[in-house]
């Protein structure tokens, strides 16, 4: 029996050591900032906030700094408390995971803070657990009702073919850990009702628990539970005396399942007063029963789960061969497949926000497989010309969601918004065309979240509203070209044209290539502006007392420094680099126009080439663009005392070494362009809680601008020392680099 089933062995180690391999890859790239984003933030709040702090109010933020806080995301009530409104189900899943990289932080350097690099393996390693779980669980299932081959098929096919391989790799959502609970559940059903005791009562109720409380939708899956080897009414009536002849097990399930729900229930007794509450309410998100949205959160090119995940309609069209085997998951597929995918459309934002195709449908992939593996076993069995297409199909769908998953990665499948023309425009290419971005609509989530779904184009609104042409944009690029650009020195030079006329044909490179991106400047710009009026209306206020203004004599105008306003790669970074870029730079105006600047050097250091001698030299640069509004608090100063060291790296170094003594200031920003597509890593000493944050951001044809933020330790005297290190024998050129030295 061992020999017939070698295959489906062989290969859950197959999945196990390519999701090793690509977690080993993918973890050299990750930091924390990285993995502890979106939903997860809110997941894992408990965690630390109960462990670490002890504070289930989350007071503790106020003694922490911006980055810190940024890494929670409460919601205020009315009573004053902040409020973490999704569910904690998740964090009991990471709990064993966090305990050991709390044990490792505590004893090693690292922060014991929650949020440094210990506990982000965790969390990324804790995903490959719960999945490689899920999947020998399912393995179980599966040979108990279908040949080996069958079985490995089908593993195959939902770890490689389905959304599921993007979820199990470095993203801790709650949908990898639900498939394994999923599996898990399933397969204690069928051991429960073939033989009910106590252990068995015990972990169902325990993964009925979990199952709930990680999603509350997974509830519907006690249908399985309830409907499991029913096959006529006949059934139903004896499932009754059978349930009621198993009544105390049956209690001892409700009951587990009632303990893992305590926590929860006490935790919002003492944060909202209730021992249930509606915590998404706070965000106005809801179900709308009487409009589901069905095609679309099946079909729709934004997120349809049968779009991006084709190869379930084979496991939909399976459910009608569970009439011969397996019968026993019939009836329960039939309610619960319906019903869960109207409770999943039927949410007010039913393409579920970010994430690589419909997410919402991944948790129940280990029920679906059932009647996957009764598809592939029934058309298997007709002829060899079946079994052979089957293989050709199963294989095109597994490298189409592969290609998929890269085009995903790359942001030419967004991963918000799509439709068909945004689809089909780079079906054949990794990063998206020009004409990409024009082809998205952007939904409108107020009236999302009133049950009324529509779109727009807002490039074209943009269009309209701010009168923005390709012409104008190309003018404006342009205007930012000098004529001894390299580029248009050797466009002049190669073909014996005029300035202007290689200014033409680099202009119309830069704008194919970014061309989206500038449609978004200006608006971008004017949102940024009101956003900023808001957050620092106070300090505004200040400065209209300070200078004898009236209210509204203080204008806020922001404008993207040139070289940043045609060339970002990805406006994915844009707020984050907004709010550290613009707090750093910018200064006050009154009406007439007077510039009020805050006290210091506005003056930054760059090490430049000598041409003369052959070597580089240290130039002082003035900072020359100007803005409307400063934050006083954060300026900068003259960076260097004293002696200091800088080695900029070449194609033969791996890094760049950075030595300023004197340090007594709050962040370093440390600006330079790199060529080479090597990660970096950034090491050092006066670092506090290991905070460093990087950017890489603006994109010159094989240029990278990389801009590293350190925060220093409070009172400190020790000189900084900054290793940026390339993680591979690859090295890198750095040039044009630049250190700030900011103070709060």
């Amino acid at each position: 029996m061992k020999k017939t089933r070698i295959w489906s062995a062989k290969i859950i180690w197959i999945i196990l050591i390519i999701s090793i391999i690509t977690n080993i890859v993918n973890t050299r790239k990750i930091r924390p900032d990285k993995v502890f984003i979106w939903d997860i933030k809110s997941y894992y709040a408990y965690l630390p906030a109960t462990i670490i702090h002890g504070d289930v109010h989350l007071d503790f933020l106020k003694e922490y700094d911006a980055h810190y806080n940024d890494y929670f995301w409460p919601s205020k009530l009315e009573n004053g408390n902040k409020l973490i409104i999704t569910s904690m189900g998740l964090s009991m899943l990471y709990a064993p995971f966090f305990m050991t990289a709390h044990i490792f932080a505590s004893i090693s350097s690292y922060d014991a803070n929650g949020y440094s690099y210990p506990y982000a393996y965790a969390l990324i390693y804790s995903i490959l657990f719960y999945v490689m779980l899920g999947f020998i669980m399912l393995r179980k299932i599966l040979l108990r009702y279908f040949d080996d081959f069958t079985t490995t098929l089908t593993l195959i096919v939902v770890y490689f073919g389905t959304n599921l391989f993007y979820y199990s790799l470095y993203i801790p959502m709650t949908h990898a850990y639900n498939f394994a609970l999923y599996a898990a559940f399933i397969l204690y059903t069928i051991k429960w009702h073939k033989n009910s005791k106590l252990k068995s009562s015990i972990i169902l109720g325990v993964l009925y628990g979990l199952l709930s409380l990680v999603r509350p939708t997974n509830a519907l899956i006690v249908f399985l539970f309830i409907l499991y080897d029913i096959k006529s009414f006949k059934d139903l009536a004896d499932k009754v005396l059978f349930f009621l002849r198993k009544w105390k097990y049956v209690l001892i399930i409700a009951a587990m399942t009632f303990v893992i729900w305590i926590p929860q229930m006490l935790y919002w007794k003492e944060i909202t007063g209730h021992y249930i509450y509606y915590s998404y309410g706070i965000k106005k998100a809801s179900f709308f029963w009487d409009n589901p949205q069905l095609f679309n959160a099946l079909f729709s090119f934004r997120k349809g789960w049968l779009v991006y995940t084709p190869v379930m309609v084979f496991a939909l069209a399976g459910i009608w061969f569970l009439i011969k085997k397996p019968k026993e998951f019939l009836v329960p597929i039939l309610i619960i497949v319906p019903l869960y995918i109207y409770v999943q459309s039927s949410w007010w934002s039913w393409w579920f926000g970010g994430g690589y195709g419909n997410r919402a449908f991944v948790d129940f992939y280990g029920l679906l497989a059932i009647p996957l593996a009764a598809f592939i076993q029934n058309t298997k069995n007709k002829n060899h010309f079946w079994r052979y297409s089957i293989i050709g199909i199963m294989s095109f769908v597994i490298l189409l969601n592969s290609w998929n998953i890269v085009r995903y990665n790359h942001v030419s499948i967004h991963y918000y918004w799509n439709s068909s023309a945004s689809y089909l425009e780079n079906i054949f290419h990794v990063k998206p065309s020009g004409r990409y971005w024009r082809t998205i609509p952007y939904p409108d989530y107020d009236k999302a979240r009133k049950g009324v779904y529509v779109a727009e184009n807002l490039i074209e609104r943009y269009e309209g509203e701010y009168n923005i042409s390709p012409e104008m944009i190309l003018s404006q690029i342009k205007a930012t070209l000098s004529a001894d650009d390299v580029e248009v020195k050797k466009l002049e030079q190669k073909h014996a044209i005029s300035v202007d006329s290689a200014k033409d044909i680099v202009a119309r490179n830069i704008y194919e290539q970014n061309y989206s991106l500038n449609q978004y400047i200006r608006p971008i710009e004017q949102k940024f502006a009101e956003e900023f009026t808001q957050k620092y209306g106070a300090y505004l206020n200040t400065l209209e007392q300070k200078h004898g203004l009236k209210a509204g004599d203080i204008s806020v105008e922001i404008n993207f420094p040139q070289e940043r306003s045609f060339v970002y790669a990805d406006n994915e970074y844009t707020n984050e680099l907004l709010s550290k870029f613009y707090t750093a730079n910018m200064i006050d105006t009154s009406q007439n126009g007077k510039l009020y600047e805050i006290k210091g050097v506005k003056e930054y250091w760059t090490i430049t080439d000598d041409m003369e001698n052959k070597k580089k030299k240290l130039q002082p640069t003035t900072f020359t663009q100007k803005y409307s509004i400063v934050l006083p608090e954060r300026i900068f100063e003259n960076c260097f005392t004293g002696n200091w060291a800088v080695n900029v790296g070449n194609a033969l170094d791996k890094s760049i070494r950075i030595t300023i003594p004197d340090i007594n200031k709050d962040h370093v920003l440390i600006s330079f362009w790199k060529k080479g597509t090597d990660e970096l890593v950034v090491k050092g000493n006066n670092i506090a809680n290991n905070e460093i944050v990087t950017y890489s951001n603006i994109l010159k044809g094989h240029w990278i601008k990389q801009e590293i933020m350190v925060k220093l330790k409070k009172n400190s005297t020790q000189p900084l020392q900054l290793v940026i290190q390339s993680m591979s024998h690859a090295g890198f050129i750095a040039d044009d680099l630049a250190i700030y030295i900011l103070k709060d």
